[in-house]
């Protein structure tokens, strides 16, 4: 798992991606990161939709599809794309923001009791891309949304900011969350945290 989590930030760093135009915020304002060191980060997928399916949908397709074609492939496809919501976009998105974020002093951490705020990084629209023969390929890409919540006040949303489409390399969604963490950094640096140099 390490190997290949190395690999794909080894990637990230080699290849060129589209980066986003904008990212709106869309409520609240994000001032108190002028207070902070930690900040708690989580990433959710629930009502996430993979290409034009819901991701129950994919699933279920793509499992049948696997096992169908050999016994037991789709139940290893099935612990693998787990794997990867749980550690391998959230490890890529938060080793780019922290790498960007090494300035200001503040870092994201998963799991942090310590950290006053929560920046839940929730993922609305999926797609893994591929390389096909020739020219034939289609870039990774993710549409995030960042809420931002007093760590133990989950009622109420601080701020709200919108990542929209974010691409990465083909077949490797990973790196479309690690564009995501660099460019929610670099966001903050200049909107928020602009007296850092």
């Amino acid at each position: 798992m390490k190997t290949k989590f190395s690999a794909l930030i080894l990637l990230l760093s080699i290849t060129s991606f589209k980066t986003l135009s904008a990212q709106p915020l869309l409520s609240g304002n994000l001032l108190f990161l002028k207070h902070e060191k930690v900040i708690n980060i989580e990433f959710v997928y629930d009502s996430m939709g993979v290409g034009s399916k819901t991701e129950a949908e994919y699933i279920l397709e793509k499992v049948n599809e696997q096992n169908e074609s050999l016994p037991g492939k789709g139940d290893k496809w099935l612990v693998e794309w787990n794997d990867n919501k749980a550690f391998n976009y959230p490890n890529a998105f938060i080793v780019n923001f922290n790498k960007k974020m090494k300035k200001s002093g503040i870092v994201a951490e998963k799991h942090s009791s310590a950290a006053k705020y929560t920046m839940v990084v929730k993922t609305h629209h999926f797609e893994s891309g591929f390389s096909g023969i020739g020219l034939i390929t289609m870039a990774s890409e993710v549409n995030l949304e960042i809420l931002f919540y007093e760590s133990n006040i989950r009622s109420q949303e601080v701020a709200k900011l919108s990542l929209g489409s974010v691409s990465g390399a083909s077949g490797a969604p990973a790196t479309a969350y690690g564009v995501a963490g660099t460019n929610t950094a670099k966001y903050f640096l200049k909107n928020v945290l602009d007296d850092i140099k």
